[in-house]
């Protein structure tokens, strides 16, 4: 029995010896597996995945399997010192598993990282890469629970949870690279999970471009560094953001359409050297951006790139600006000053509704002002234009407050309307004037003087109607047409010059100018419009040159001061009522073909004109010769010299003439009243010009037929 009692606790000691050692083994083969499957899953890199594999080798457990000796000990008789040893064993065998399990576990962890932040991924990993995908990296700094570092492309980005600073600079120091561009707009990019946190943000040297829609509508981000590095801030790149401030580095060429759109906190900006376009809608609704300073090297300024910056007060566009894109600047409503140097192009609506605007001041090369560039600006009181050939439709219309425009242009078009309804102009000074569009300057009720340059070729219709208190007008030869309505209801017109040249007066050009005093159309108008000087209720003269072949229905009705009337032989038609209710009209000297024509046989030319005495003209006996005249060498050195006409013909009988040239040296020209004009630095000597003159008749006599004559000029 005793016997049979000793093999059985023999045998329960073994058996709990065995099950023991194979506890520990299960134990050891379960934790190896977890181990391995941790490296291997840590990155997929050849030389990562080796080392946990050795250390794995080196570290496995082989002491379970020792011990299994100790075990046939107790089999040969020996139990209770096998006991003895046994129960120690358990301590033993778990001291090495809590080893086993955290030496692999080290190098899994550790050793990829540091593998991936010294050595780039392989090309394999970088085509494996998205545009929206990201490579993790193990932050390296002591601080790394604050801080979240990934690679994106290129680049690498850190995110600090605890300044809310994102930071974005190369993977690889001493190197350069882009953004990649997102696919999917800001949520694309791999910082965009941390949006709400983000409160500034640092592009690094390095990085060279900022990508569309990089950091869009982050509703946290009050701060933005640009490295010198960077080239272009993408489109929307920062739209929407609080930004305070943005600093930007010398180093970016462009910023992008909407870059900075509705960010509403921006006070400042400062735009560097280096930036040749600002694109369209940069900076728009930026509402509290106050002060703005462009750079020279700025060349184009993008469709309403600062348009709704409500308090910004002050612009000077450098001169290395050449476009302004349409409504650039539109509704600034504080802005009161702008001054532009340089510029080729003010596109349409430009400044439009910018109802603060006081003083406009813009020089450049032959450039243009666009369609409303400057309209409904209702504060704007005077504008210099210097080098503009093109002002665009309405560009200043609503302008009410305006006072003084000064304009030197360059064969220079003023389009329809350009200042229409600016009802406080008084002061306009125009030169280098090509045309002048229809309504240009209508309803500028203020204006009392127009100098029409010489160069001008057309007045347009309307150009000037209703400018009540416009007092004098003159208009030089060069302009062929004079528009319908071009001046009428300028109540107050006292005084007119049209010069020689003009071919065309339009439908009712002067009429309704009740205090002008005289009227002179030149021989060079073939037609006189119909009610061309109607209802000019205050002239007391007309005169009509030699030349004028048409006068049309109405054209003089109602001058009811004009006493005598000369009709020049060179009119072949008169329209009815052509000098109709004239009440004071009592001579009148004309042709015989005419009298027989439009008086004798009852015409309404004359309806209600008072007529009693009619004079014939009589055929001209006009004759002319030559004189000589003497011009200073001195005084022709330094400029051109001009001969009159008194001192170079000799008319009989003294009546104005018409000349022109026939032939001579080219340094000598001929106007239409004879007059002779030596060119500047002409050499000494005695020239012999021909002339061919007429007389233009007069109340007596009619035209003459054309006469050559030879004058003599001695420079001396």
């Amino acid at each position: 029995m005793k016997l049979k009692r000793l093999l059985a606790t023999f045998v329960a000691i073994a058996i709990s010896v065995g099950m023991m050692s194979s506890l520990v083994l299960a134990d050891e083969s379960e934790n190896a597996p977890e181990e391995t499957a941790a490296a291997e899953t840590s990155e997929p890199k050849e030389k990562e995945t080796k080392k946990p594999e050795e250390n794995q080798e080196e570290t496995k457990p082989a002491e379970p399997e020792e011990k299994k000796p100790a075990e046939t000990s107790a089999e040969d008789n020996e139990p209770a010192e096998t006991s003895k040893e046994a129960e120690p064993s358990e301590s033993e065998d778990k001291e090495p598993a809590e080893t086993k399990t955290e030496e692999p576990s080290e190098p899994a962890e550790t050793e990829p990282s540091e593998t991936e932040d010294k050595e780039p991924a392989d090309p394999a990993t970088d085509e494996a890469e998205t545009p929206d995908g990201e490579v993790p990296v193990e932050d390296d700094s002591q601080d790394s629970q604050d801080a979240i570092t990934k690679t994106y492309g290129k680049l690498k980005w850190s995110f600090n949870d605890k300044t809310g600073v994102l930071t974005i600079s190369p993977a690889k120091k001493n190197t350069k690279a882009a953004m990649i561009e997102s696919t999917s707009y800001e949520s694309g990019y791999p910082w965009y999970a941390y949006k709400s946190e983000i409160k500034k943000v640092v592009i690094a040297k390095g990085v060279t471009s900022i990508g569309d829609y990089a950091f869009r509508n982050y509703p946290g981000i009050t701060s933005a560094t640009v490295a010198g590095s960077v080239t272009k801030i993408g489109i929307a790149a920062f739209m929407g953001t609080p930004l305070k401030t943005v600093s930007i580095g010398s180093g970016v060429k462009k910023i992008g359409s909407g870059a900075f759109y509705q960010c509403n906190s921006l006070t400042s900006i400062v735009i560097p050297k280096t930036v040749t376009a600002i694109e369209d809608y940069a900076f728009t609704y930026c509402s509290a951006l106050k002060t703005v300073s462009l750079s020279n090297g700025l060349k184009t300024i993008g469709y309403a790139a600062f348009s709704d910056c409500y308090v910004l007060t002050k612009i000077v566009v450098p001169k290395t600006v050449t476009k302004i894109a349409g409504y650039a600047f539109g509704s600034c409503i504080s802005l009161e000053s702008v001054t532009v140097k340089g510029v080729k192009m003010i596109a349409d609506s430009a400044f439009s509704g910018c109802s603060a605007l006081k003083n406009v001041s813009i020089t450049g090369t032959s450039f243009t002002l666009g369609y409303t560039a400057f309209y409904k600006c209702s504060s704007l009181e005077s504008v210099t234009l210097k080098g503009i050939n093109s002002i665009g439709s309405e560009a200043f219309i609503g302008c009410s407050s305006l006072k003084k425009v000064s304009i030197t242009g360059s064969s220079l078009v003023i389009k329809q309307s350009a200042f229409n309804g600016c009802t406080l102009l008084r002061n306009l000074t125009l030169k280098g004037v090509k045309e002048i569009g229809d309504f240009a300057f209508y309803q500028c009720t203020c204006l009392n003087s127009v100098v029409i340059p010489s160069g001008t070729v057309k007045i347009g219709d309307y150009a000037f109607e209703q400018c009540e208190f416009l007092g004098s007008v003159s208009i030089p030869g060069s302009v062929k047409s004079i528009g319908k309505q071009a001046f009428y209801g300028c109540t107050y017109l006292k005084k007119l010059s049209i010069g020689y040249g003009v071919e065309t007066i339009g439908e009712k050009a002067f009429a309704d100018c009740e205090y002008l005093d005289a009227i002179s159309v030149p021989g060079s108008v073939k037609t006189i419009d119909s009610y061309t000087f109607a209802n000019c209720s205050r002239v007391k003269s007309i005169t009509l040159g030699y030349g004028i072949e048409n006068v049309n229905i109405q054209a003089f009705s109602n001058c009811d001061e004009v006493v005598s009337l000369v009709i020049p032989s060179s009119i072949v038609f008169m329209g009815n009522y052509a000098f109709e209710s004239m009440s004071r009209l009592r001579t009148v000297s004309l042709s015989e073909e005419l009298y027989d024509k439009y008086v004798y046989n009852a015409n309404s030319v004359f309806y209600s004109s008072p007529v009693s005495n009619w004079v014939i003209l009589k055929d001209n006996t006009f004759t002319a010769s030559g004189k000589t005249a003497t011009v200073k060498a001195k005084k022709v050195k330094k400029k051109a010299q001009t001969v009159a006409a008194s001192k170079l013909y000799k008319l009989s009988p003294s009546t104005e003439i018409i000349a022109e040239k026939e032939s001579g040296n080219k340094n000598f020209t001929v106007n239409k009243n004879g007059n002779i004009t030596v060119k500047k630095k002409t050499k000494k000597g005695t020239y012999k010009i021909k002339v061919r003159v007429m007389s233009t008749g007069n109340a007596e006599y009619k035209a003459s037929g054309w006469k050559t004559v030879t004058v003599t000029i001695k420079v001396k």
